[in-house]
């Protein structure tokens, strides 16, 4: 689902993507919709590359997860997620994907214990364990090889096998949704992340959001270190329960993750803490699933066309059959040109928006009506 973005004070719409998605009942038993996790590196057999999926051996208790050739037709690759960061089997709801021994992965009851919880995270196009984000979901041996095992060994940047994306495309944020710069908008009020000055130690508030000023424009590497658009050598670091600006050095204190799942901003070594408004300042606390405080949008500047309703479907429109930016109503990826990606969109109360597109005097955003949005 699409993040609920409202328009930010002193900003044009036309000028912001929304980029974060959430799940936007209350209801603990709240699920995504279904969805494969598919490895980022493809098996090439005979010259034809094959899609790899993540699957449970069997939909049973204790059972494996292994690599295999994508199916749409199999339940043991279908899964769905909840607001807890729980993974459920599509054949089973009452299995969970959870982590045993110390580097193992496997199916069991999706009880309350902190080991079947993830994050979804969008910075690295990584599955990460939520007690500790730097061990992630990686393919034994680290080779595109159907029947190899998942497991969950420490992240290292040099394996090709813990990278995955979710199919369809448009569920979770992933890494080509984040700009390149971005403002981190809050949920709660619309409000911009910025520190009191450029000075080690400065601590973070949310303040109207403003275009121009660079304070206001944060970058982030591979690693989830978040650094300062005014002045690249500083970072947004954890001190205590503060968040604050320090040198940009690599550890434990300095890297986050986005859990697209939720929208929140999490720390990476211990993803059970989350960035969360409260009053004007900016501090990270314990993760409470679906509060408005928690929840951030990673939105960039860029001029933005018009969202232009040409029909359903609106790819009978076009010689091609393929829908250009901001045109709909498309149903899937394969509607749209290029690299453009469709924008299912659920919400009909007008704050629901599309990426790199705009709402105009002519466009109508009280519909559930779908678009080709822009990739970063």
């Amino acid at each position: 689902m699409i993040k609920i973005t409202n328009i930010l004070p002193g900003i044009a719409l036309a000028s912001l993507v929304t980029f974060s998605r959430l799940l936007v009942s209350v209801s603990a038993l709240d699920r995504s919709a279904e969805f494969l996790l598919v490895s980022t590196e493809k098996l090439d057999d005979s010259g034809t590359e094959i899609d790899l999926c993540l699957q449970a051996k069997q939909v049973v208790s204790a059972s494996l997860l292994v690599l295999q050739a994508c199916s749409d037709d199999s339940d043991s690759q279908k899964w769905t997620m909840d607001p807890y960061g729980k993974i459920h089997a599509k054949g089973n709801d009452n299995l969970c994907i959870a982590k045993f021994g110390k580097t193992d992965l496997q199916l069991n009851l999706c009880d309350t214990t902190n080991l079947n919880k993830f994050v979804i995270n969008a910075f690295e196009n990584t599955i990460n364990f939520q007690n500790n984000g730097l061990r992630v979901f990686s393919v034994k041996g680290d080779q595109p090889i159907e029947g190899k095992v998942i497991n969950l060994p420490r992240r290292k940047y040099s394996r090709r096998m813990q990278q995955w994306i979710s199919s369809p495309s448009d569920l979770f944020a992933n890494m080509e949704d984040i700009p390149l710069e971005f403002h981190i908008v809050s949920a709660m009020n619309s409000k911009c992340v910025e520190p009191d000055s450029l000075a080690n130690g400065s601590v973070l508030n949310v303040n109207s959001c403003n275009t121009s000023n660079d304070s206001q424009k944060w970058k982030v590497d591979k690693f989830g270190i978040i650094s300062n658009v005014a002045d690249s050598s500083k970072c947004i670091i954890r001190d205590s329960a503060d968040l604050k600006l320090g040198s940009c050095v690599k550890s434990k204190l300095n890297m986050f993750m986005f859990d697209s799942n939720v929208s929140s901003l999490v720390q990476k070594r211990y993803g059970k803490m989350a960035f969360e408004v409260i009053g004007s300042v900016v501090k990270i606390k314990s993760r409470v699933v679906l509060a408005e405080s928690q929840k951030w949008s990673l939105i960039a500047p860029i001029n933005a066309p018009e969202i232009n309703f040409i029909g359903n479907p609106c790819t009978s429109f076009f010689n091609d059959g393929k829908c250009t930016q901001c045109t709909g109503d498309c149903d899937s990826d394969s509607d749209c040109a290029g690299d453009l990606r469709c924008a299912q969109r659920h919400q009909v109360s007008g704050v629901e928006n599309v990426p790199g597109c705009a709402w105009g005097a002519t466009s109508n955003p009280y519909t559930d009506d779908d678009y080709c949005k822009y990739v970063s």
